[in-house]
């Protein structure tokens, strides 16, 4: 039984963020009773609906699986950075010289990095393994109300030795589930786009969010949360998924536009994993991992030490970035795989679905708009 923390917004949102009469100067308000775009799009992100209740994914379906791939590589990393410490380490002892002390200087650091790393790699397992299938945002248009349901995940669990511990011990325990209540008409839609540096790329994250004002009329501001996973999105896609909720809330709006498809179902087998993760070209992937993976095979590099390895020139580049490409998207999709055969069942406190009537059939829903879609673009030819 999955234990939840019930939170209003002031619990969630205990500082304060921009006022209302300064975020109108640096982001896109988004009116309720205004439309934001001539049709409205569901992204694949509607997982259930009712009459009155729409629930949409906070973090895609699709992209569970990533951050684990991070944690494989850091802790097949660690291993190495151990015994480059080691190494450098006992070459520090006996002290003789300013370049021992040089070379513990420089061991201690990768010591440091090394513990962090694994301790973040296991964060990146716990988040993507245990928690469970379905972490929606809930939106109510009966109750007027919006619930985040989402890990209880503390953001610094700092360095004593009894955060340590605890760290440890919960290794393999999924974080508690909270529920955060929102009224609707305290919440503002707004949108804007940044550019940031990541590593030596330059990449715009596109920010549909909702801020939450401390009541309806007011110019304080508690916080806000993205609606979207910026890397799902751009500007326009934004403006049709804002669209697709506010008429849901505002208009009576049906839980998914005419011929958009809801969001994928958790994968049953490897095969739907990788569908999953790869929409279409995932067959390309795997015959990338073969024919990549054979290359290394063939030219026994496995069996190389990193100095050989990288003076070996026998594999080329396109090989070599093939096989990583596809190791990477596979891998993945394993991961999102094993992820949700081992994530438990969300089942959701009694007052979230208060009023939420029937449930919808969003296959059943899609299939039959689809057909309709398709009747009428025969007729209109």
């Amino acid at each position: 039984m999955i234990h939840y923390i019930h939170k209003t917004a002031q619990d969630a949102h205990p500082g304060e963020d921009t006022p209302v009469s300064e975020r109108h100067k640096q982001t896109r308000h988004l009116p309720k009773d205004q439309p934001a775009a001539e049709r409205a799009m569901s992204s694949e992100l509607v997982m259930r609906a009712s009459d009155n209740v729409l629930m949409v994914q906070q973090s895609s379906t699709r992209l569970r699986g990533y951050l684990s791939v991070f944690g494989v590589l850091m802790f097949a990393v660690a291993p190495f950075v151990f015994t480059a410490t080691v190494e450098t380490l006992i070459s520090g002892i006996p002290i003789k010289s300013l370049s021992h002390f040089f070379a513990v200087a420089v061991a201690l650091p990768l010591l440091v990095a090394m513990v962090g790393s694994v301790f973040m790699a296991i964060r990146f397992f716990r988040i993507d393994l245990l928690p469970p299938t379905d972490n929606p945002l809930i939106l109510n248009r009966k109750t007027r109300k919006v619930y985040r349901v989402m890990p209880d995940i503390p953001e610094r669990q700092g360095l004593s030795p009894a955060a340590l511990v605890r760290h440890w011990l919960n290794t393999f325990r999924s974080w508690p589930m909270q529920v955060i209540e929102y009224d609707w008409d305290c919440l503002e839609a707004e949108y804007f786009s940044e550019t940031v540096l990541a590593g030596n790329v330059v990449r715009t994250n596109h920010h549909l969010m909702f801020y939450v004002k401390a009541a309806p009329d007011s110019d304080r501001v508690l916080g806000c949360f993205d609606i979207v996973p910026p890397l799902l999105i751009r500007e326009d896609g934004a403006m049709m998924f804002w669209e697709h909720i506010r008429r849901f809330m505002q208009e009576n709006g049906p839980p998914l536009p005419p011929g958009e498809r809801p969001a994928p179902k958790p994968p049953r087998n490897p095969i739907s994993a990788l569908q999953t993760v790869m929409p279409y070209f995932w067959p390309l992937f795997v015959f990338g991992l073969w024919w990549g993976g054979g290359k290394f095979v063939e030219q026994g590099l496995f069996r190389l030490s990193t100095e050989a390895f990288m003076r070996k020139a026998d594999i080329g580049i396109i090989e070599f970035g093939v096989a990583l490409s596809s190791l990477f998207f596979c891998t993945a999709a394993l991961i999102n795989w094993i992820g949700h055969l081992l994530a438990p069942t969300l089942g959701l406190p009694p007052e979230v679905l208060q009023d939420a009537g029937e449930p919808v059939d969003l296959w059943a829903l899609w299939r039959q708009t689809k057909d309709q879609l398709g009747q009428r673009t025969n007729h209109s030819s």
